[in-house]
């Protein structure tokens, strides 16, 4: 499920909220890294890659023009 909603949000291009196994939350666009184990996020304070694994829920935030 966490997969298929970060391959939804990339080929649509939305940013997603992640809310991450330690507690925090880190918003930003999503690409796949290098590794298919990590998603890479531009977030407003840069680049960082998460490892799947550390991600607890996924939500897509939706723009309506």
């Amino acid at each position: 499920m966490i997969i298929k909603e970060i391959n939804l949000a990339i080929d649509r291009a939305q940013t997603i909220a992640l809310k991450l196994e330690d507690g925090s939350s880190v918003n930003g666009l999503p690409t796949w890294a290098q590794e298919s184990n990590r998603v890479k996020l531009r977030t407003d304070r840069g680049v960082i890659w998460i490892p799947i694994a550390d991600i607890k829920h996924v939500t897509r935030i939706i723009s309506f023009k």
